[in-house]
């Protein structure tokens, strides 16, 4: 399933529209149409606000079959990461990724 038909889907499954989509997201609502209209997906870094809107991890919107529709189980430590992550400023989220590759040797 291609990730527009995946998000069309969820959407239905919640009962939301496309307008309640688009104020969860930030994303206007003629992009939203375009996707369905023009069967296109969305760019990739919409996708993390999409997969939060929508509920479902963004491995379920990428079309991983493995994903069995269950509750991710994370510790508290991973939560506060989570949370603090998805809460800072866009210029702090990418100090904190620049942090984690730092960390795990992955500078390029």
């Amino acid at each position: 399933m291609a990730i527009y038909e995946t998000i069309f889907a969820r959407l239905s499954e919640l009962h939301m529209t496309q307008t309640q989509l688009s104020k969860l997201t930030g994303i206007p609502t003629s992009t939203i149409s375009d996707w369905k209209k023009k069967k296109i997906n969305p760019q990739s870094d919409k996708l993390t606000n999409i997969s939060r809107a929508l509920q479902i991890p963004i491995e379920k919107l990428l079309g991983d079959e493995g994903w069995t529709g269950g509750e991710i189980d994370y510790t508290a430590q991973e939560k506060f990461l989570i949370e603090t992550y998805r809460e800072a400023e866009e210029k702090d989220q990418q100090r904190i990724i620049k942090y984690c590759e730092l960390i795990r040797g992955d500078e390029g």
